[in-house]
């Protein structure tokens, strides 16, 4: 069953601790609604040379193989405060409010990691742990986009030790389907929400690179015609208005992003 499911009644058993989760749910749910969508992107030139500066639905046949076998429509990927730097160079943060002009759903793990044939996320099922059993525990794992933060926290308090423990540590407590287990990392527990729709690069608060993304865009940036007034600003000027975390870009650029998103919630 989910992790979420009947969270109520586990938490009156061990391992949980009922009175230190009711203490903690409040300021759990002020860092739930605060929490940044982060998109990482491989794809950042093409989307910049695009007509409408979106970021598109999945295109990896992996990715649309899960969505496919899950239930789910082509999506935009994000991870609710964490950014996984295997995703592309550039780590784009969105606010809360940006879920409203969507349509979308959301996980408390990354879906495709679950589904994957290299079984990247790691689960005790019953019967068996092939993809049809995977599959059913994925779409029972599905959160509604408006619902989803009132779930993340309630998870947050109930197996993790502290907020920030999201990002610097893992869950301190098992689920029956050792999601939470030793053996997984953090896409086992970083929330992930799907947009059905586009997003636009241009609504980002917050933005880093790595160098090599920097380096490209830098020069064109310098390289445009000098913008006439009265003239809407060029793409690139756009991108530039927001401040990128890093300047000259860094291959850390994910843990940036990370440390700024927890300065964000109040961490």
């Amino acid at each position: 069953m989910p992790v979420f499911t009947n969270l109520e009644t586990r938490i009156q058993n061990a391992p949980f601790n009922e009175v230190e989760f009711s203490r903690r749910l409040p300021n759990s749910q002020v860092v739930a609604s605060a929490t940044p969508l982060i998109h990482v992107e491989g794809r950042f030139d093409n989307i910049i040379a695009s007509s409408l500066q979106e970021i598109p639905t999945a295109e990896s046949a992996n990715s649309q193989k899960a969505e496919d076998d899950l239930g789910y429509q082509r999506s935009v990927y994000f991870f609710a405060g964490r950014a996984c730097h295997r995703f592309g160079s550039v780590a784009l943060a969105f606010a809360p409010d940006c879920e409203a002009k969507h349509t979308g759903s959301a996980t408390p793990f990354d879906s495709g990691g679950l589904v994957h044939p290299n079984k990247y996320i790691q689960v005790k099922l019953e019967p068996d742990d092939e993809l049809p059993s995977r599959i059913e525990y994925g779409k029972a794992s599905t959160i509604s986009l408006t619902e989803w933060r009132k779930v993340f926290a309630q998870v947050l308090a109930a197996y993790f030790d502290s907020d920030v423990s999201y990002w610097t540590d893992r869950p301190a407590r098992f689920d029956p389907e050792e999601l939470y287990g030793a053996s997984n990392s953090y896409e086992a527990w970083s929330f992930e929400v799907r947009f059905y729709e586009p997003q636009t690069i241009h609504e980002r608060v917050a933005w880093s690179t790595d160098e090599s993304m920097m380096n490209q865009l830098r020069p064109l940036q310098d390289a445009q015609p000098v913008t006439i007034p009265g003239d809407p600003p060029s793409v690139l000027d756009r991108v530039f208005e927001v401040s990128p975390l890093d300047p000259a870009g860094s291959p850390t650029f994910c843990a940036t992003m990370e440390l700024w998103v927890k300065s964000e919630v109040g961490l």
